[in-house]
């Protein structure tokens, strides 16, 4: 009972100062990952370190030696990736530091202003940007179906919100961007719900729904489903003693959180179902063409992945190991120092390796235009193995073996949904390598990590009432 007492007036505090700065960084992260400009969305992340560091002043010693470590280290396996690999580009090397950047803020300690004030200030702001993006996605949403007639096959490609505020189809991945966006955000949202979710947020999570699906990147929302699915049954593995007990007790304990998994499958299912007929129909095709690896597949994906596993590894028998290393492959940042992807101008030296002009860029010229994603030479699961070997997958697997065991284990009273709110979230980002690479999308992948990172403190110091009511002032 003193805990719940504890944590009502947690609620009625006002923010410290700290975190009112905090909150305006948060704004201000949001902001740039709405934005239009791709340049300011990619280095979001240093951004915001340096105004955590510098204006919120949290541990600013503490972090400043933290990442001058954390580049140290990933210079020093650039050295030792030169020796080992006759081609090797430290300008690639440190474009893909800069493109997998939205990682840098799992290292940074957040514990003194996470709280329960902290977290709905936060929901209230995250609320309101979703809110903004419906109104304006819906207007791009009613302009393609005036255009076309209808919400399927490629009008969804229109609705990109603020990020892309024109009213064409474009493709600079805006599409992409606001989808992952939109729908991690609304998790956010589930995840910092009380018990009985309130009818605002009930509303604004109805209309993200609708917006997300409303842009069609159907990939996206069959991931997102299966991520959900998948969440609901990894939890559900620690239901076997209670079923035998008592069904009651089961709806009890987790009735919120499977009527809330079943009720989104249906709503987004039957959306999909009646807007997007033709786009639905193609998806046996799409399924066909992924698990024929071979080199004669349809799949430019396929292709791609035929040859990262049975070809590269002749060519360079180190690359199952440890790959050609991080950007010298098929990453994101590999092909965007090619010039060729985006086709966008870099004031750097152009850089292709022999094994991306073979295996990456030849499949990605003679793809016929409009194809779709799911048919590109691309893939963060191909390229974490293609630049790391089995070291990176492992590296991968650990930690998202390590993140799903953390959030089965971890509870709060406050939020019940939030563990399996954030459960969901990493199998979601998981399930996002495969279609292209994400992982390197900065501008939508960084809000979702630093969520995360705060629900996954949060829900540490949940443990302990004490820490989540007491006040959160750091001396540095």
């Amino acid at each position: 009972m003193a805990a719940n007492v504890d944590i009502k007036t947690a609620r009625k505090r006002k923010l410290t100062f700290q975190q009112q700065k905090f909150v305006g960084m948060y704004f201000l992260a949001l902001l740039i990952a709405f934005s239009p400009s791709k340049e300011l969305g990619q280095f979001s992340v240093f951004i915001f370190l340096i105004g955590m560091i510098f204006f919120v002043n949290l541990r600013s010693q503490k972090h400043i030696l933290l990442y001058l470590g954390v580049l140290l280290l990933y210079s020093f396996i650039g050295w030792i990736y030169s020796l080992l690999m006759p081609e090797f580009s430290f300008m690639n090397y440190y474009a893909y530091f800069v493109t997998t950047s939205a990682f840098l803020i799992l290292f940074f300690d957040f514990k003194p202003v996470v709280n329960t004030t902290l977290l709905e200030r936060l929901s209230w702001i995250t609320a309101g940007f979703l809110l903004f993006e419906f109104g304006y996605g819906l207007i791009q949403a009613i302009t393609g179906y005036i255009s076309a007639g209808t919400f399927d096959l490629g009008t969804g490609d229109i609705v990109k919100g603020t990020i892309e505020p024109g009213f064409t189809g474009t493709v600079a991945g805006g599409n992409a961007m606001f989808s992952i966006l939109i729908s991690t955000l609304i998790l956010f949202l589930v995840s910092v719900s009380r018990r009985k979710l309130s009818f605002n947020y009930s509303v604004i999570i109805l209309f993200a729904l609708l917006v997300w699906i409303a842009a069609s990147v159907l990939h996206t929302i069959i991931l997102f489903v299966v991520a959900i699915i998948m969440a609901t049954i990894i939890l559900g593995i620690n239901l076997v003693n209670l079923i035998s007990r008592s069904y009651k007790q089961l709806v009890r304990r987790r009735g919120g959180v499977i009527a809330l998994a079943l009720s989104t499958f249906v709503f987004v299912g039957i959306s999909v179902w009646i807007l997007f007929p033709k786009n639905l129909s193609n998806v046996p095709t799409y399924l066909e063409r992924i698990v024929d690896i071979s080199e004669s597949s349809y799949s430019g994906k396929s292709r791609a992945a035929y040859y990262t596993l049975f070809t590269l590894p002749i060519e360079n028998p180190l690359v199952p190991f440890i790959g050609l290393g991080p950007g010298q492959y098929a990453s994101r940042a590999s092909l965007i120092m090619s010039k060729e992807y985006l086709r966008i101008g870099i004031p750097l030296n152009i850089y292709i390796s022999t094994a991306t002009e073979h295996y990456i860029l030849l499949i990605y010229r003679t793809l016929p235009p409009g194809i779709g994603i799911m048919n590109f030479p691309v893939s963060n699961w191909i390229s974490i193995y293609g630049e790391m070997g089995f070291m990176g997958l492992l590296g991968v697997g650990y930690l998202i073996i390590k993140a799903i065991r953390t959030f089965r284990r971890l509870r709060s009273q406050e939020y019940p949904r939030m563990h399996w709110a954030m459960l969901s979230l990493v199998v979601y980002l998981f399930l996002l390598g495969y279609p292209d690479n994400y992982w390197e999308f900065t501008q939508a992948l960084f809000p979702a990590l630093l969520l995360l990172k705060l629900c996954y403190l949060y829900l540490r110091k949940a443990r302990d009432p004490y820490l989540l009511t007491a006040e959160t002032v750091t001396k540095v």
